[in-house]
């Protein structure tokens, strides 16, 4: 009967000590630095937004003027590619929900070289919007 009893307090005592060890985990830091590929320089991107497809008159923003609670207006505006590569473009606001939505349509997402896109952008005010101005960005991300 002694001998059982010991056996049980060693099989309970490799029981438990398997739980702990099962539970036991340590968390190794890392830290890498991405480089460019050898052998070329990091690519210049740059995007100019322009009021005409001639690139002649450069744009700073957009000016909506006076809109009425639930109404739209659409504007366009011209994106050209002065970077050094191809880059894809993905348009995107900060406009709050609460206020209206913004939808940002380009004619052509990947541009080459010195490439032109037509952006085609809808703005809405919802109903119950509040009255006064307001300032949004328009976001055109380059990769």
């Amino acid at each position: 009967m002694k001998l059982k009893s010991i056996l049980t307090s060693i099989l309970i005592m490799f029981i438990a000590g398997t739980v702990v060890y099962a539970a036991y985990s340590k968390t190794l830091p890392n830290t890498v630095t991405i480089i460019q590929e050898s052998g070329g320089p990091e690519p210049n991107i740059q995007l100019g937004f322009y009021s005409d497809s001639q690139t002649a008159s450069p744009l700073s923003s957009l000016t909506w003027g006076e809109m009425e609670k639930g109404s739209s207006s659409n504007k366009t505006f011209y994106i050209k590619n002065e970077s050094d590569v191809q880059v894809t473009i993905s348009p995107s606001s900060n406009l709050s929900n609460q206020i209206g939505t913004v939808s940002v349509a380009v004619d052509n997402a990947t541009l080459n070289v010195n490439d032109i896109a037509l952006a085609t952008v809808n703005l809405t005010i919802k109903q119950n919007a509040p009255l006064g101005e307001i300032n949004f960005n328009i976001i055109i991300t380059a990769q």
